[in-house]
């Protein structure tokens, strides 16, 4: 069972999103670049059972090329 979790998007081509909805987007120090996109867990949806999965959404942009980001995943225990 896990006590929360955390995934890292990083957007290769400058693509712009918005806040996600649901889990809560890890502000960047002052000074620093939005990207990569940190995001964690709500106090709802951080506790996963085994074999049990989580969602988010977000709503992006790009103005030329989209590659996926590149994407880590931290589970807390």
């Amino acid at each position: 069972t896990s006590t929360g979790w955390e995934v890292t998007l990083d957007f290769p081509d400058g693509q712009i999103v918005q806040p996600p909805w649901d889990p809560i987007r890890i502000p960047p120090p002052p000074g620093e670049p939005l990207n990569p996109l940190r995001i964690r867990n709500t106090s709802w949806n951080g506790v996963l059972q085994p074999n049990v999965s989580t969602t988010f959404g977000l709503v992006g942009t790009y103005t030329v090329a989209n590659r996926p980001p590149a994407v880590s995943c931290v589970l807390f225990l």
